[in-house]
């Protein structure tokens, strides 16, 4: 997503965290945002901080889902 924003539009969004990131790509990409909304946005923790492990496990299982 990072890199597809910088070639299309010369915005430099970093990769970490991922959720600014994610919502950027699916304003400037309408038809993504359906996807990124389910795989990524909605697989947020629901801890205090942000960056917490159940983050990422919620989005393994979400992208392992989607694959089979």
């Amino acid at each position: 997503m990072s890199l597809r924003l910088f070639f299309e539009t010369g915005e430099a969004w970093p990769a970490f965290p991922l959720e600014p990131l994610a919502r950027r790509f699916a304003a400037a990409h309408p038809e993504s945002a359906g996807w990124l909304k389910q795989g990524v946005l909605e697989a947020m923790s629901t801890e205090p901080w942000p960056g917490h492990w159940d983050f990422f496990a919620v989005q393994m299982r979400t992208s392992l889902r989607r694959q089979a």
